[in-house]
């Protein structure tokens, strides 16, 4: 009986077929005789010898073919300016750091890699040689040089103090404090500065100066709200904070007049909000509006807008009031 019979009847298993046994004698991988010590054949499983491992087959294979194309070598953009390309592992990071990135000289059209922009300068058959050159032309063409490397160093966001994380490459610095949303927003109270999900904090705070009422609620869902009715100029304020995004809207009634307001600083990038309030005196009628945004929730001009409605509570100090907002990409 050989070895591998006796191990199948000492583990109390039939014997394999012909088929299976002679299958299990050889690695899957170099075809090679498999040792004693190999694992046993089954249809779900390859089998490698030692030499050749105990991994999954098609994994390996995988990884191999991916480290292998890490290291090809793929053209550059700025092949024509003198680069001899890069590894493709690296094609996420070169183009930002390419010695051979193009300048433009301000004098005509040429147009090269830092070392051919140099020789263009100073060929004296060239149309311009260094003498003639005035120090503010040669002062453009060093900012242009300097500028073109500058712009690729990344920095931190401008307000990162107020809870934004974000590092991005010095030239794109004015495209996202456009859209960031952790530009700071002012407390009308008093002297604090906050991005939105801040501010919220700072004035529902119940041991603070304001202490304003907050209330979660969900897009396209109704909130139901008991409001007081102050009388001009005072307001009383709702601060409405959204579940999954965090939005902050602002509801402010007085004067016979109830509006809706988004807190936020960037308000061209962000999502669009619309909102609506119940028309008095018109069963089931609602007035949808744009929601405006703001930077300040203070005292907002209430009195009629084409973000406003009346609201008339008669002989009652409260009314209850339902909201709903919904939000448009």
């Amino acid at each position: 009986m050989d070895d591998n019979t006796r191990k199948s009847t000492a583990d109390g298993k039939r014997p394999s077929s012909s088929a299976e046994e002679e299958a299990v004698k050889r690695c899957d991988v170099c075809h090679g005789p498999l040792k004693a010590s190999s694992p046993p054949f089954t249809s779900q499983r390859r089998v490698a010898c030692s030499d050749c491992g105990d991994a999954d087959v098609a994994k390996a294979a995988i990884n191999i073919v991916s480290l292998n194309l890490g290291y090809f070598k793929v053209p550059c953009p700025n092949e024509m300016y003198g680069c001899g390309g890069f590894a493709f592992r690296d094609a996420a990071t070169h183009p930002a750091v390419c010695a051979h990135a193009p300048l433009t000289c301000p004098k005509c059209a040429f147009v090269g890699s830092p070392a051919q922009f140099a020789r263009h300068l100073a060929d004296p058959d060239g149309p311009h040689v260094w003498a003639d050159w005035s120090f503010g032309a040669l002062a453009e063409a060093a900012i242009d040089v300097v500028s073109k490397h500058l712009g690729y160093f990344k920095v931190p966001c401008p307000n990162e103090e107020y809870g934004c994380a974000s590092s991005f490459a010095s030239r794109d610095a004015a495209t996202h404090a456009a859209v960031c949303a952790h530009a700071p927003c002012a407390c009308p109270g008093c002297a604090y500065l906050g991005s939105p999900a801040q501010l919220v904090r700072h004035l529902t705070d119940t041991a603070g100066p304001h202490a304003w009422p907050v209330h979660d609620f969900e897009y396209g869902s109704d909130l139901m709200l008991d409001v007081r009715m102050p009388q001009e100029p005072q307001q009383d304020k709702h601060l409405l904070v959204a579940e999954g995004d965090g939005g902050v809207f602002l509801l402010a009634v007085g004067g016979g007049h109830a509006t809706v307001v988004c807190v936020r600083s960037n308000a061209g990038a962000g999502p669009v909000y619309s909102s609506m309030l119940p028309i008095p005196n018109m069963a089931g009628g609602f007035w949808r509006c744009r929601v405006p945004s703001c930077s300040t929730p203070s005292e907002f001009e209430v009195h009629g807008g084409a973000s406003s409605v009346s609201v008339h509570p008669g002989s009652e100090l409260h009314l209850p009031i339902r909201v709903c907002i919904d939000r448009k990409n």
